[in-house]
């Protein structure tokens, strides 16, 4: 199994990225080859038209995360948040690091002829 993840480009970065949090930074050389330059958040709330808005920060963000503000005509406030992580200057969505570490791992169950059964 670790051949397999070493052999995975996003499934090496999933496995950097979380041994990093685990360890507060990497203990060993980085699975990928590569050490994770930066994560950033990416948050967009869309408000309605007439609303204002106010944002206080409970901690500094880190430079490159950014809030975006845009008016949606319905009532509510819908928002998103994306992690964006920077790997050797090239920056990477971490929900399709996910989608791809998903089908990697569909791969190495196929090869293994391992069946999961549905609940």
């Amino acid at each position: 199994m670790e051949k397999w993840i070493n052999s995975s480009n996003f499934l090496s970065i999933a496995a950097d990225l979380g041994n990093s949090f685990k360890h507060a930074g990497l203990d060993k050389p980085p699975r990928s080859g590569n050490a994770i330059d930066q994560i950033n958040m990416a948050y967009t709330i869309n408000i309605p038209p007439g609303c204002t808005a106010k944002v206080e920060f409970g901690e500094n963000p880190v430079d490159g995360d950014t809030i975006t503000f845009t008016h949606f005509p319905e009532k509510g406030v819908l928002s998103t948040g994306r992690v964006v992580l920077t790997i050797n200057g090239k920056t990477y969505e971490a929900l399709d690091i996910a989608e791809k570490c998903i089908k990697d791992w569909d791969a190495f169950l196929i090869s293994q002829k391992i069946q999961l059964l549905p609940p």
